[in-house]
């Protein structure tokens, strides 16, 4: 199945793209999406310290699912759905 992500303020800029698509297994949870694209960014995202932790994301981040955003400690093993959209964005985005 397919999920779709949107990056906004520093995943944008570090990332260098607006968004694009994960081919993820059936069923995958939220936590298990964000392990995978930890894993595919984590030379480029270096500069976030939870990209080097076993925790899953940092507190000053914020995870949305079709828009309305989700508590990975209470969430994270919710199952995405084909065509679900995952927004990642910082909190703190300098000016």
């Amino acid at each position: 199945m397919r999920v779709k992500t949107i990056y906004l303020g520093l995943f944008r800029n570090k990332i260098g793209k607006k968004g694009e698509q994960f081919d993820v297994t059936e069923g995958a949870s939220l936590n298990g999406f964000i392990k995978t694209f930890r894993s595919k960014y984590k030379d480029t995202l270096s500069s976030f310290p939870w990209v080097k932790t076993e925790s899953l994301i940092d507190p000053t981040v914020i995870v949305m699912v079709n828009g309305a955003a989700k508590n990975l400690s209470k969430e994270g093993d919710d199952a995405l759905m084909d065509g679900d959209v995952v927004t990642l964005m910082t909190i703190i985005s300098g000016g």
